[in-house]
């Protein structure tokens, strides 16, 4: 059995009365949740669902104690689950479903439905797990499985319309734990871990683990009302030591940060998308004894594949048009940057990340066109490596860190200069002093690339930018469009939702 694995049943034996999840004022024990997976293990292991393999999660409350033990017990039955809204689009669920063949949706409410024909046509079954009795399990015996076997399956956007499916295999996910252990980032039954992701989203799947490992205790953040603010209220409330957590976080407590203390958080890390320089450091004096983390990782490498450690000295220069280096990428990896002859880019020159090693996605679900243009093959000292393309613009620092540039889809052409995105965006935020601040490219009816602001702050502020930006960008980078918000949408993710910014004005 793998050393992950491993570990996890120690925790049930050494801490069976710690506190293992709470959810508001609800609590469970590591005895709880091994008592509540062996129950779950017992009926997907069935003769009843004997054939089945993949498994759907109903994954529509963040702040569920069935769903996170749904998750542990497919692990540990050798199974692999998929996470499953069910308040996502009708066609989404039906594509996830007929995708992946499963016949089995594991949910954890009497409410929870799911209208629609395709359940009835293609044998689906909803099945909740909270209406089992632990009183007839006894303990199991766990056994191992095939390291190549998937553990389970995230379906991210597509260009095509549809989702893709990325499976993570049991070997990629034990080993991205084993890879993020090796830092030596302490951990201990002490530790208060909070969850703020969606299920869907693959930094969950961080959340759920790493506690387990040592018999820490998870506080998931309730799906309901406002996201981060409900995030910043288990945070204070729980004496969160070990925080993940979105940058936009950042800027929705910016206004506050004078009043905001938290003394008992030991490590801050953050993921999802650029972590903010200037606002990491005026942040910083709220968490005075907090370690400040930077990961970087697409679904296809399994959750983080390079990491940095904010450090106040450095901040001066580890940063790209504001955004955190995301330091080096993890042991146990291969990480190159191409320039677009796909040859290998020099110190501080531009080109596109790619992954290879033993955390890396075997490949796209039931999708080979897109595998062949995902994923290369390149070979580095001396071996033939498989990378993973990862469409994130990159380069090497004179420390060789990697800096982040921004998507490859976030450089536009305009008449006929590379526009940097972000380069945009990083000036105005230095203007109005605030990180709210997002630009859109779009194509206007003359076939010309319009630039699109859209700000949360005010018409005079509007008029400042107008006025300084002049004096930092030449004329063709200069946004001609600017739209006013209360707020930036946030998609499941926590990552601001550009694709309902462009149905504004579209």
């Amino acid at each position: 059995m793998s050393l992950i694995l491993r570990k996890i049943l120690e925790t049930f034996k050494k801490h069976p009365d710690k506190l293992a999840y709470q959810v508001g004022n609800s609590t469970y024990t590591y005895k709880e949740f091994e008592q509540r997976i062996n129950t779950i293990i017992n009926y997907i292991s069935s003769d009843k669902v004997k054939d089945q393999f993949y498994f759907g999660v109903e994954a529509s409350e963040v702040a569920s104690f069935e769903t996170y033990c749904q998750i542990f017990a497919c692990i540990f039955a050798g199974k692999c689950f998929v996470p499953t809204n069910l308040n996502y689009p009708k066609e989404r669920i039906e594509f996830l479903l007929a995708n992946t063949g499963i016949k089995t949706v594991l949910t954890h409410s009497e409410s929870a439905k799911f209208e629609s024909d395709f359940l009835e046509l293609n044998n689906v079954q909803l099945v909740n797990t909270q209406l089992f009795s632990t009183d007839l399990v006894s303990e199991l015996g766990y056994k191992d499985y095939p390291e190549e076997n998937h553990a389970y399956i995230l379906f991210t956007s597509g260009s095509t319309g549809f989702p893709k499916g990325v499976p993570i295999t049991r070997g990629n996910l034990f080993a991205f734990a084993e890879a993020f252990l090796s830092f030596g980032y302490k951990v201990d039954e002490t530790d208060r871990f909070i969850q703020m992701f969606d299920y869907t989203f693959d930094l969950s799947i961080f959340c759920c683990f790493m506690p387990a490992l040592y018999g820490a205790s998870v506080h998931p953040v309730a799906s309901k009302g406002i996201k981060l603010s409900n995030t910043f209220n288990v945070l204070l409330d729980n004496n969160i030591t070990y925080a993940l957590l979105v940058p936009a976080f950042l800027s929705f407590l910016k206004p506050y940060y004078e009043e905001i203390k938290l003394p008992h958080l030991r490590h801050l890390l953050f993921a999802g998308e650029a972590m903010p320089n200037e606002l990491t450091y005026q942040f910083s004096d709220c968490v005075p004894n907090a370690r400040i983390l930077n990961f970087y990782g697409p679904t296809e490498a399994t959750i983080f594949c390079t990491g940095y450690e904010w450090k106040e000295e450095l901040r001066a220069y580890k940063h790209h048009n504001g955004g955190v280096t995301i330091g080096k990428v993890f042991p146990n990896l291969f990480g190159i940057i191409l320039n677009e002859k796909n040859e290998l880019t020099k110190t501080k020159e531009l080109g596109e990340l790619c992954i290879a090693g033993n955390q890396l996605t075997p490949g796209y679900f039931n999708n080979d066109e897109k595998n062949k243009e995902s994923f290369i093959s390149f070979e580095l000292q001396g071996k033939l490596l498989r990378f993973y393309r990862t469409g994130d613009l990159t380069y090497y620092d004179q420390d060789g860190d990697i800096m982040y540039a921004g998507r490859k889809d976030y450089q536009v052409k305009i008449q006929g200069f590379r526009v940097e995105l972000g380069e945009i965006e990083y000036n105005i935020r230095k203007i109005v002093k605030h990180d709210e601040a997002v630009v859109i490219a779009l194509v206007n009816l003359n076939s010309n690339t319009e630039l699109h602001v859209f700000i949360v702050g005010s018409d005079e502020q509007v008029k400042l930018i107008r006025h300084e930006l002049p004096d930092h960008l030449p004329t063709y980078m200069l946004p001609s469009n600017y739209h006013i918000v209360e707020s930036l949408p946030l998609n499941s993710s926590g990552k601001i939702d550009r694709v309902k910014l462009k149905e504004l004005i579209q």
